[in-house]
Protein backbone atom coordinates (compact mmCIF):
# COMPACT_ATOMS: atom_id res chain seq x y z
CA UNK A 1 0.00 0.00 0.00
CA UNK A 2 1.04 3.63 -0.56
CA UNK A 3 1.35 5.78 2.58
CA UNK A 4 1.48 9.58 2.29
CA UNK A 5 2.87 11.88 4.99
CA UNK A 6 0.14 14.36 6.00
CA UNK A 7 2.73 17.12 6.52
CA UNK A 8 5.12 17.03 3.57
CA UNK A 9 3.16 14.71 1.24
CA UNK A 10 6.14 12.37 0.86
CA UNK A 11 4.96 8.98 -0.32
CA UNK A 12 6.15 5.56 0.87
CA UNK A 13 5.48 2.02 -0.27
CA UNK A 14 4.52 0.04 2.86
CA UNK A 15 3.68 -3.59 3.43
CA UNK A 16 0.18 -3.43 4.98
CA UNK A 17 0.85 -6.60 6.95
CA UNK A 18 3.22 -4.69 9.22
CA UNK A 19 0.44 -2.41 10.49
CA UNK A 20 -1.57 -5.14 12.20
CA UNK A 21 -5.34 -5.18 12.46
CA UNK A 22 -5.45 -2.06 14.71
CA UNK A 23 -3.01 0.07 12.77
CA UNK A 24 0.20 1.59 14.08
CA UNK A 25 2.07 4.85 14.63
CA UNK A 26 4.52 5.57 11.82
CA UNK A 27 7.11 8.31 11.29
CA UNK A 28 8.14 10.18 8.14
CA UNK A 29 11.91 10.09 7.74
CA UNK A 30 11.76 13.18 5.52
CA UNK A 31 10.12 15.65 7.93
CA UNK A 32 9.88 13.65 11.17
CA UNK A 33 6.09 13.77 11.43
CA UNK A 34 4.41 10.88 13.32
CA UNK A 35 0.84 9.73 12.77
CA UNK A 36 -1.41 6.71 13.33
CA UNK A 37 -1.82 4.74 10.15
CA UNK A 38 -4.87 2.50 9.82
CA UNK A 39 -4.57 -0.75 7.84
CA UNK A 40 -6.49 -1.02 4.58
CA UNK A 41 -10.04 -2.30 4.89
CA UNK A 42 -9.40 -5.15 2.48
CA UNK A 43 -6.13 -6.29 4.11
CA UNK A 44 -5.93 -10.14 4.19
CA UNK A 45 -5.38 -11.92 7.50
CA UNK A 46 -1.85 -13.25 7.93
CA UNK A 47 -0.68 -15.80 10.45
CA UNK A 48 3.10 -15.42 10.23
CA UNK A 49 4.77 -12.18 9.36
CA UNK A 50 8.24 -12.27 7.81
CA UNK A 51 11.12 -10.84 9.83
CA UNK A 52 11.58 -7.10 9.38
CA UNK A 53 14.06 -4.46 10.46
CA UNK A 54 14.22 -3.20 14.01
CA UNK A 55 12.07 -0.22 13.13
CA UNK A 56 10.09 -0.98 9.98
CA UNK A 57 8.17 2.24 10.31
CA UNK A 58 11.23 4.50 10.29
CA UNK A 59 11.09 5.00 6.55
CA UNK A 60 14.22 5.55 4.51
CA UNK A 61 14.71 8.25 1.92
CA UNK A 62 11.62 9.14 -0.12
CA UNK A 63 11.12 7.67 -3.56
CA UNK A 64 13.25 9.26 -6.28
CA UNK A 65 10.14 10.26 -8.22
CA UNK A 66 9.14 12.64 -5.41
CA UNK A 67 12.46 14.49 -5.35
CA UNK A 68 12.96 17.49 -7.64
CA UNK A 69 15.71 16.80 -10.13
CA UNK A 70 18.48 19.43 -10.13
CA UNK A 71 18.97 21.46 -13.29
CA UNK A 72 22.24 20.51 -14.97
CA UNK A 73 24.77 23.36 -14.81
CA UNK A 74 25.69 25.27 -17.95
CA UNK A 75 29.13 24.16 -19.06
CA UNK A 76 31.85 26.44 -20.38
CA UNK A 77 31.44 24.78 -23.79
CA UNK A 78 27.80 25.85 -23.92
CA UNK A 79 28.69 29.41 -22.92
CA UNK A 80 31.42 29.67 -25.55
CA UNK A 81 29.05 28.26 -28.18
CA UNK A 82 26.40 30.85 -27.34
CA UNK A 83 29.00 33.64 -27.46
CA UNK A 84 30.21 32.46 -30.86
CA UNK A 85 26.66 32.52 -32.25
CA UNK A 86 26.12 36.06 -30.92
CA UNK A 87 29.39 37.33 -32.41
CA UNK A 88 28.65 35.65 -35.74
CA UNK A 89 25.26 37.34 -35.89
CA UNK A 90 26.78 40.74 -35.07
CA UNK A 91 29.52 40.39 -37.69
CA UNK A 92 26.98 39.32 -40.32
CA UNK A 93 24.83 42.36 -39.58
CA UNK A 94 27.82 44.73 -39.88
CA UNK A 95 28.87 43.13 -43.18
CA UNK A 96 25.36 43.53 -44.59
CA UNK A 97 25.20 47.20 -43.57
CA UNK A 98 28.62 47.97 -45.08
CA UNK A 99 27.77 46.12 -48.29
CA UNK A 100 24.52 48.03 -48.62
CA UNK A 101 26.29 51.34 -48.00
CA UNK A 102 28.84 50.52 -50.72
CA UNK A 103 26.60 49.19 -53.48
CA UNK A 104 23.89 51.81 -52.88
CA UNK A 105 26.36 54.69 -52.45
CA UNK A 106 25.16 56.66 -55.48
CA UNK A 107 21.54 56.47 -54.33
CA UNK A 108 22.52 57.44 -50.78
CA UNK A 109 24.48 60.48 -51.97
CA UNK A 110 21.61 61.52 -54.24
CA UNK A 111 19.25 61.64 -51.27
CA UNK A 112 21.80 62.88 -48.70
CA UNK A 113 24.54 64.95 -50.40
CA UNK A 114 26.76 65.28 -47.25
CA UNK A 115 27.44 61.54 -47.58
CA UNK A 116 29.63 62.35 -50.60
CA UNK A 117 32.25 63.77 -48.24
CA UNK A 118 32.39 60.49 -46.33
CA UNK A 119 32.74 58.37 -49.46
CA UNK A 120 35.39 60.57 -51.06
CA UNK A 121 37.36 60.78 -47.81
CA UNK A 122 37.71 56.99 -47.66
CA UNK A 123 38.41 56.75 -51.39
CA UNK A 124 35.14 55.20 -52.62
CA UNK A 125 34.42 56.39 -56.19
CA UNK A 126 31.07 58.02 -57.00
CA UNK A 127 29.32 58.64 -60.27
CA UNK A 128 29.15 62.21 -61.57
CA UNK A 129 25.35 62.18 -61.17
CA UNK A 130 25.66 61.07 -57.58
CA UNK A 131 28.26 63.73 -56.82
CA UNK A 132 26.02 66.44 -58.19
CA UNK A 133 22.93 64.74 -56.73
CA UNK A 134 20.58 67.42 -55.50
CA UNK A 135 23.34 69.95 -55.11
CA UNK A 136 22.54 73.45 -56.35
CA UNK A 137 26.15 73.99 -57.40
CA UNK A 138 28.04 72.57 -60.35
CA UNK A 139 31.47 72.72 -61.98
CA UNK A 140 31.98 73.98 -65.52
CA UNK A 141 34.87 74.34 -67.92
CA UNK A 142 37.39 72.57 -65.68
CA UNK A 143 40.84 72.76 -67.31
CA UNK A 144 43.87 71.02 -65.74
CA UNK A 145 47.40 71.77 -66.91
CA UNK A 146 50.99 71.20 -65.82
CA UNK A 147 53.62 73.90 -65.50
CA UNK A 148 57.13 74.07 -64.08
CA UNK A 149 57.96 76.61 -61.37
CA UNK A 150 61.38 76.81 -59.72
CA UNK A 151 62.25 73.41 -61.14
CA UNK A 152 59.12 71.69 -59.74
CA UNK A 153 56.08 70.39 -61.59
CA UNK A 154 52.85 72.13 -60.61
CA UNK A 155 49.36 70.89 -61.47
CA UNK A 156 47.09 73.88 -62.17
CA UNK A 157 43.32 73.41 -62.21
CA UNK A 158 41.06 76.19 -63.46
CA UNK A 159 37.31 76.18 -63.82
CA UNK A 160 33.96 77.70 -62.91
CA UNK A 161 31.38 77.12 -60.21
CA UNK A 162 27.77 77.97 -61.07
CA UNK A 163 24.70 78.25 -58.87
CA UNK A 164 21.92 76.78 -60.99
CA UNK A 165 19.21 77.22 -58.37
CA UNK A 166 16.85 80.07 -57.60
CA UNK A 167 18.24 80.55 -54.10
CA UNK A 168 21.35 82.04 -52.57
CA UNK A 169 23.64 79.05 -51.98
CA UNK A 170 26.68 78.65 -49.72
CA UNK A 171 29.85 77.51 -51.47
CA UNK A 172 31.74 74.83 -49.49
CA UNK A 173 35.34 73.71 -49.82
CA UNK A 174 36.25 71.63 -52.85
CA UNK A 175 38.27 68.43 -52.89
CA UNK A 176 40.33 67.63 -55.98
CA UNK A 177 41.06 63.91 -56.42
CA UNK A 178 43.87 62.78 -58.73
CA UNK A 179 43.18 59.46 -60.45
CA UNK A 180 45.21 57.01 -62.53
CA UNK A 181 44.39 55.20 -65.76
CA UNK A 182 42.04 52.80 -63.95
CA UNK A 183 40.31 55.56 -61.95
CA UNK A 184 42.25 54.60 -58.82
CA UNK A 185 42.88 57.46 -56.38
CA UNK A 186 46.48 58.67 -56.36
CA UNK A 187 46.12 61.62 -54.00
CA UNK A 188 43.98 64.67 -53.29
CA UNK A 189 43.92 68.18 -51.90
CA UNK A 190 41.27 70.71 -50.90
CA UNK A 191 40.84 74.39 -51.58
CA UNK A 192 38.35 77.11 -50.73
CA UNK A 193 36.65 78.91 -53.65
CA UNK A 194 36.98 82.73 -53.81
CA UNK A 195 33.33 83.27 -52.78
CA UNK A 196 31.48 81.80 -49.81
CA UNK A 197 27.99 82.08 -51.39
CA UNK A 198 26.45 82.60 -54.79
CA UNK A 199 23.22 84.27 -55.83
CA UNK A 200 20.96 82.48 -58.34
CA UNK A 201 22.69 81.78 -61.68
CA UNK A 202 25.91 83.42 -60.52
CA UNK A 203 29.18 82.03 -61.88
CA UNK A 204 32.63 82.39 -60.31
CA UNK A 205 36.01 81.29 -61.59
CA UNK A 206 38.53 79.43 -59.48
CA UNK A 207 42.14 78.36 -59.75
CA UNK A 208 43.98 75.90 -57.52
CA UNK A 209 47.48 74.40 -57.65
CA UNK A 210 49.23 71.28 -56.45
CA UNK A 211 53.01 70.84 -56.40
CA UNK A 212 54.66 67.63 -57.58
CA UNK A 213 51.55 65.64 -58.58
CA UNK A 214 51.98 61.92 -59.29
CA UNK A 215 53.32 61.58 -62.85
CA UNK A 216 50.76 58.86 -63.63
CA UNK A 217 47.82 61.21 -62.96
CA UNK A 218 45.38 60.74 -65.85
CA UNK A 219 42.23 62.45 -64.60
CA UNK A 220 40.64 64.54 -61.86
CA UNK A 221 37.44 64.42 -59.83
CA UNK A 222 36.14 67.56 -58.11
CA UNK A 223 33.79 67.19 -55.16
CA UNK A 224 32.00 69.72 -52.96
CA UNK A 225 32.64 68.88 -49.30
CA UNK A 226 29.51 70.54 -47.94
Amino acid sequence: MIVTCPSCATRYNLDPGGLGPEGRTVRCSHCGRRWHQEPPTDMPVRVDAPPVDDDPFDFGPPEEADRPRPTPPITSHQRSSDSWVAWAGLISAVVLVLAGAYFARNVIVAFWPPAAKIYTTIGVPLSAEAIRGRSQLDFRNVEPSRIVENGETVLVVKGEIVNGSEDVTAVPEVRVIMRGDESQELGSWTFRPPEVRLVPNEIIRFETRYQNPPPETAGLTLVFLG
